[in-house]
């Protein structure tokens, strides 16, 4: 699995496309500046295999886009947490994403 990065590729863009694949993980670009919301580089492929560790992407990313990265797990119906243990896999934090917004308790809505 491999998600593709254009030059001048918006970084909400890289955003979706590994949610696409990753329902219950988001990617969080820590840019300085509103001006850091862009990929400037030549095109590039990431790999996001199901297993590949945390670390390793967040890594990656980095060293392509020139931000750090680092990957949220989906913790209830609107909430991210940070990912712990950086050496699980993407598949182990997707679903550990999954199984919490599952039991995560539905607040009253009046």
């Amino acid at each position: 699995m491999q998600i593709s990065i254009q030059a001048d590729d918006l970084l909400f863009n890289i955003q979706n496309r590994f949610q696409e694949m990753y329902p219950y993980l988001k990617l969080d670009f820590l840019t300085t500046s509103t001006a850091d919301s862009g990929f400037a580089g030549e095109a590039k492929s990431i790999d996001v295999r199901p297993e590949r560790s945390v670390a390793q992407l967040e890594e990656e990313l980095k060293g392509i886009c020139g931000v750090n990265v680092r990957v949220l797990r989906k913790c209830g119906q609107r909430k991210h947490e940070p990912v712990s243990g950086q050496g699980t896999t993407l598949a182990q934090q997707n679903k550990q994403g999954k199984l919490r917004t599952v039991l995560a308790p539905v607040p009253d809505v009046y």
